[in-house]
């Protein structure tokens, strides 16, 4: 999936539980989460449903407990994970990550994020966010999508 459909899915509320996000364009990835935070985090609740997680310092257990509260006076809790490659690489039970991922819940919408383009597209975690088809790739903009 391309930026533009993902503005979409946003813009339609038709999102899934979590999603991927990878590529080259730091700055489309920033106006993506902007967007997304803007259509479903109330600015007056923001502190408790809204939570950034750096994937240096994350464990599982971190991004579980994160993911686990349930949101306050809001429809979903957002939680974004940067450098997910750097979480990757410190192996915390990432079997146990797949397993949570399977289960979980409508009340929140986990953004995984590799602006750095570094997560390998043979990994585990890439392979099961594109069979589940929610991989968004920022690449490079060209032509139309440049001008614009």
């Amino acid at each position: 999936m391309n930026y533009n459909e993902f503005k979409k899915i946003i813009k339609n509320y038709e999102i899934n539980s979590t999603y991927l996000l990878i590529g080259e364009e730091e700055y489309l990835i920033d106006e993506c989460l902007d967007l997304f935070k803007k259509t479903y985090i109330d600015n007056n609740f923001e502190t408790l449903n809204y939570a950034i997680l750096d994937g240096k310092m994350a464990t599982i257990d971190d991004l579980i407990n994160t993911c686990e509260t349930l949101p306050f006076m809001s429809s979903k809790k957002l939680v974004i994970l940067k450098d997910v490659h750097l979480f990757l690489d410190k192996g915390d039970s990432l079997n146990e990550l797949y397993t949570y991922l399977d289960d979980l819940g409508n009340h929140v919408c986990l953004l995984m994020v590799d602006n750095n383009n570094e997560l390998k597209k043979t990994t585990k975690l890439y392979k099961y966010y594109k069979k589940n088809n929610t991989v968004v790739e920022f690449a490079k903009l060209k032509g139309k999508d440049l001008s614009k």
